[in-house]
């Protein structure tokens, strides 16, 4: 199975008050110099010859676009000082952290659990 990413950057900038202020972007006049990163990887179902966006993911998108705010594991909108800190990098990840809840045990419970199994084979012999 292929992984596909969907990854889109909304970019910015200076713009005429003047002229978007009539415009539907009106709204977006306050999010002036801000990036908008959308990590849209998991929104889209795997086909076998081509990958599709449902009507309902690209609703999401949409919806996340309309926000302009962070939303945890999808959205991050970066200021000026946040490109800066990472050297004007556009890689999604540095802004979008995924956040896997993984069911590992912790070493501790590892080596307790490597250790009964490890009694509990030598009593079997």
């Amino acid at each position: 199975m292929s992984s596909c990413e969907l990854s889109i950057i909304l970019v910015y900038v200076n713009v005429q008050g003047e002229s978007v202020a009539r415009s539907k972007y009106a709204g977006l006049l306050g999010n002036k110099d801000k990036v908008l990163f959308v990590d849209a990887s998991d929104q889209v179902r795997v086909g076998r010859a081509q990958n599709y966006l449902e009507p309902k993911n690209v609703n999401q998108i949409y919806d996340w676009f309309q926000r302009f705010t962070d939303v945890e594991n999808y959205v991050k909108v970066a200021s000026k000082a946040d490109l800066e800190e990472n050297d004007y990098n556009l890689n999604i990840p540095l802004y979008v952290e995924k956040i896997i809840e993984d069911n590992l045990p912790s070493v501790e419970e590892a080596l307790s659990d490597l250790k009964m199994a490890w009694d509990e084979s030598l009593k079997a012999e």
